[in-house]
């Protein structure tokens, strides 16, 4: 058996007719298949997406923006022959604009145009054949940012006004649209606001007339502003000053002060406020003031606090009332806190000092009770004769100070 199949083998290997045979039948077999089997076919390829190619284009080299909203897609029939359709990637056939023709602000209509990706397809038809869009010129603007802060907060605490950074917004988009852009717009709103905080928010285009103005093609430079709501401690403070006599004397005894506001409510942090218990106009000195008077004091706080009265100033003045003056010869000098090294000798003999006051102590003031003083501070002194001041050393319980500045002439060495 295995002889004759061999023998069979060996004829039909060395049959040369027979193998020329064989080949013209599988060419038919091949023509048949290409003529009937694998002819062309047409197919439909859906939901492909028109590309718009904005940022390279040449109306963006011309400073124009697009203001048509635009996410629209195709579909084509084509036709092919079935080994490519069996094989055909459709993620490479893709739909563009070409938006050369755009050079100025106005409405185009662009055809739409298929690629294939370099494959053997024939696009018969397709489902969008052009587009309108409209461009505008592109303009740039800054607009400020304003909050507004809802909510309320305890008693004796207020809200500070809103701090927002950035404060302003550079802005980008179709020039109608930024010329009605009047600012920006930011609310942050709580039920009750307890201590400060800082909110992230959005923020909304607002017109002239408070009219949203739409975000849309328009680009901003921050997507959102951070918000410091500052919840302040409210406080009123006395204002207050100290009479001083610096000629000597105790004229607080007896001049009366009076100051117009008497009060000043501020606003500012816990601990800073919980240091101020008033608003101190600090010492007037009344040596040179001979009569009733009258004077303005700025009102100016620390940095962190607050002014909500809105008081600019405060008006002191200081009443004498009802006294008497008298005038007393001194020729007895005390001289305090010499420099090391120095010698002060008083030349004058005698000098005349008037105080005023109670008429009751009035009476009592004389060069027994009263002793003239020059304090040097332990300051050195121009050596040579120099004039030196003098102050009046009076006892506690009398209501006198003196009238007028004194000066002696004194010899130091």
């Amino acid at each position: 058996m295995k002889n004759r199949f061999g023998t069979l083998w060996n004829r039909l290997k060395n049959n040369w007719p027979l193998k020329i045979l064989a080949l013209l039948i599988a060419i038919v077999i091949w023509l048949l298949v290409v003529q009937y089997i694998n002819k062309d076919d047409t197919r439909r390829i859906d939901n492909i997406k028109i590309q718009l190619n904005i940022e390279d284009s040449v109306p963006a080299g011309e400073g124009l923006v697009l203001v048509t909203d635009f996410d629209e897609s195709l579909s084509i029939t084509y036709k092919a022959s079935r080994d490519v359709i069996a094989i055909l990637n459709t993620d490479k056939i893709t739909a563009y604009v070409d938006l050369s023709s755009a050079t100025q602000s106005g409405e185009y209509s662009f055809p739409v145009k298929v690629d294939t990706g370099g494959q053997s397809i024939e696009v018969i038809s397709q489902s969008v054949q052009s587009v309108t869009l409209k461009f505008e010129k592109s303009m740039t603007a800054q607009v400020k940012i304003n909050a507004h802060v809802e909510g309320k907060v305890a008693d004796g605490y207020i809200k500070n006004d809103p701090v927002c950074v950035p404060s302003v917004l550079n802005i980008e988009g179709p020039e109608s649209k930024i010329n009605k852009i009047a600012s920006a717009e930011v609310v942050v709103s709580e039920k009750e606001y307890s201590q400060t905080m800082v909110y992230s928010c959005d923020y909304e285009f607002v017109d002239a007339e408070g009219n949203t103005v739409s975000k849309d093609y328009i680009t901003a430079d921050y997507e959102k502003v951070d918000v410091s709501v500052s919840i302040l401690k409210t406080k009123t403070l006395p204002v207050t000053a100290t009479i001083v006599n610096s000629s000597g004397g105790y004229d607080n005894n007896f001049a009366v002060l009076a100051i117009d506001p008497g009060t000043i409510t501020v606003a500012g942090s816990s601990e800073l406020l919980d240091t101020m218990n008033s608003y101190d106009l600090g010492t007037i000195d009344v040596a040179e003031k001979s009569e009733n008077f009258q004077q303005t004091y700025v009102v100016s706080l620390q940095n962190g606090v607050r002014n909500l009265n809105d008081v600019s100033s405060v008006k002191v003045s200081v009443d004498f009332g009802n006294i008497m003056t008298k005038t007393v010869r001194f020729s007895s000098f005390t001289v305090e806190n010499v420099a090391d090294g120095q010698k002060v000798n008083v030349t004058d003999r005698y000098i005349d000092i008037t105080f005023r006051g109670i008429a009751a102590d009035i009476a009592k003031v004389d060069a027994t009770n009263v002793k003239l003083v020059i304090d040097c501070q332990n300051k050195t002194q121009t050596k040579g004769v120099n004039s030196m001041r003098v102050y009046a050393v009076i006892p506690e319980d009398y209501k006198v100070g003196v009238s007028g500045k004194y000066y002696v002439m004194a010899d130091v060495s």
